[in-house]
Formats: C-alpha cells, sequence, structure tokens
C-alpha cells in the first residue's frame, strides 16, 4: 500500500514540490512547504494505527506553464491513538 496508508512517507513527501503548501480548508492546519509537510506526518504517523484514504474529486488549475493550484476532495478512515475518526477532506 504505497503512501500514507503504507506510511511510505518518503513516498507521500515525494508528491510535493519543496514550496508546497497544504492547508486544512477550515484553517485549522497550514504547512509550508516539503520539509513541513515531512516534519508533520512523522510525527502524525507515529500516532496512526490504521488509515485508509478515499479521494472524490481532484481539481488541477494551471497558473503558468511552471504553476499550478489544486484541490483534492475526499474522505478518510483512521484509527488515531486508538480512537476511531472519520475525516472529510
Amino acid at each position: 500500500m504505497p503512501g500514507p496508508d503504507g506510511r511510505d512517507l518518503a513516498r507521500f513527501v515525494s508528491l510535493f514540490t519543496d514550496d508546497a503548501v497544504m492547508r486544512h480548508r477550515d484553517g485549522v492546519m497550514r504547512l509550508d512547504a516539503r520539509e513541513a509537510i515531512e516534519a508533520y506526518y512523522t510525527t502524525r504517523f507515529a500516532s496512526y494505527g490504521f488509515t485508509f484514504h478515499y479521494p472524490h474529486a481532484v481539481t488541477i488549475s494551471f497558473v503558468s506553464p511552471d504553476e499550478a493550484t489544486g484541490l483534492v476532495t475526499g474522505h478518510a478512515e483512521m484509527g488515531v491513538d486508538g480512537e476511531l475518526v472519520l475525516a472529510s477532506i
């Protein structure tokens, strides 16, 4: 299982550019740069029991020949610190 559900941090982080921004739409979390994303998920992976992520829709908008923005919606089912968590993404 690749990526976050398989705890393959290197593969997951490789999906992001050095200047990537990852944030929750509600403003609860914002990570600026691949290094911050890696640090965040290094800690998060340690608290996960199981995770299943399900993407629903992906939108990519090209701003210029070398810049794009994207939006991914989906949901996750996770065991976090022994509790079942269902999350809208």
